[in-house]
């Protein structure tokens, strides 16, 4: 169907009875109204890209949603024909300089949300794991149960990945944040490794908290007898595990790259 869009054409287009009808613009080549069974009613945009000239389509956003600020004035904004013509403009004078990337990443957000998230998690929340492991014994006395420390360690770097790699495929194919509904199926199975991955995190959860109840009723057997269960050879291992009150009985002095074995 081929008609300029406009909000008469989006109002008086009814859902169909089964899959989705698009109507495609006169006006603008390219920009297009999806109209599923569901009722739902998105925007998109389709160029020629990649080898063969091969068509690709980015999703814009749903009739009625918040969209992105109106760039000259910041004045928030919905997504109406108007709008949606006015970004696929954006999006096809960006393609038509040769910058494909840059306009899928104009209106993609799940790779900036997957990369977020993987500096936080890879960054930070890994330490933390690490640290909580490697001073668990200088704290309690006693180390954490190495068999579900590693399977905890596993499931949470595997569903790292699988979690959240997708989201760059997704982003790349124009797939926004926070995206309730999506038109094109090719984009399930991205979203069901991603669904996997996170499956595979609550597991490492999981065998995280297995590990610290398995530790606590095991502790006589992982209690630490040498004093530096790590062999770091660093001066926090230079008094008993946990430390009493005044820390040291006398204040370390540092004078060689290895003082440890002087304490």
């Amino acid at each position: 169907m081929r008609k300029r869009i406009s909000k008469t054409v989006v109002d008086s287009t009814d859902p169909p009875a089964s899959g989705e009808v698009t109507v495609w613009d006169t006006e603008l080549p390219g920009f297009l109204l999806r109209v599923r069974s569901t009722g739902s009613k998105s925007y998109a945009v389709q160029y020629g890209a990649g080898r063969a000239g091969r068509s690709r389509k980015v999703a814009l956003g749903h009739h009625g949603q918040p969209a992105p600020p109106d760039p000259a004035t910041g004045q928030p904004r919905t997504w109406t024909a108007e709008v949606a013509r006015l970004e696929a403009r954006r999006v096809l004078g960006l393609v038509a300089a040769g910058l494909a990337m840059e306009a899928i990443g104009y209106l993609a957000g799940s790779g900036a949300g997957s990369r977020a998230w993987m500096v936080a998690i890879g960054g930070v929340l890994f330490g933390l794991f690490a640290g909580i492991n490697y001073w668990f014994p200088k704290a309690f006395g006693f180390k954490l149960d190495p068999f579900w420390g590693k399977l905890s360690f596993w499931f949470w770097v595997s569903g790292f990945y699988f979690a959240f790699m997708p989201l760059y495929v997704l982003g790349l194919m124009g797939v926004t944040r926070r995206l309730r509904v999506f038109d094109d199926p090719s984009l399930q199975i991205w979203f069901v490794i991603a669904a996997f991955g996170a499956f595979l995190i609550l597991l490492g959860i999981g065998a995280m908290l297995v590990q610290f109840a398995v530790s606590i009723l095991r502790r006589e057997q992982l209690k630490d007898t040498t004093g530096d269960p790590w062999n770091a050879r660093t001066l926090e291992w230079a008094t008993s595990s946990p430390p009493p009150d005044y820390n040291f009985a006398f204040t370390p002095v540092v004078y060689d790259n290895d003082a440890w074995w002087d304490m």
